[in-house]
């Protein structure tokens, strides 16, 4: 006879034992969900003002000159309520792209 347990061979058993290094690896990368990607251009690599959060959308600083707000592009700004664009020019090389095009793309696995 051959006994199968599912639940065991896929990890979601009540206990599992892990090596005091496996803890660690797994604590460290729990806490790494505050970090901020950071924006760089795409053309000239010149850092920008436009990060990543914590939900992996894009954020900026709002178009407005008199407002000192961030949000996410293509939304409205949550302090004076004019729209944030999707669009973004290199104060460095002048190059007009997408906002996603400022940030790292990143493997999930």
């Amino acid at each position: 006879y051959l006994l199968w347990f599912p639940q065991k061979m896929l990890g979601e058993a009540g206990t599992t034992v892990r090596t005091k290094r496996a803890r660690a690896a797994a604590a460290e990368m729990s806490t790494d969900t505050s970090i901020e990607e950071k924006g760089a251009c795409p053309i000239c690599n010149t850092e920008v003002e436009i990060s990543r959060g914590k939900d992996g959308e894009p954020i900026m600083d709002c178009a407005s000159k008199s407002c000192d707000a961030k949000g996410n592009a293509g939304s409205d700004c949550p302090k004076c309520k004019k729209m944030i664009p999707r669009r973004f020019t290199c104060p460095n090389c002048s190059t007009n792209s997408p906002v996603i095009d400022y940030l790292p793309d990143t493997e999930v696995w």
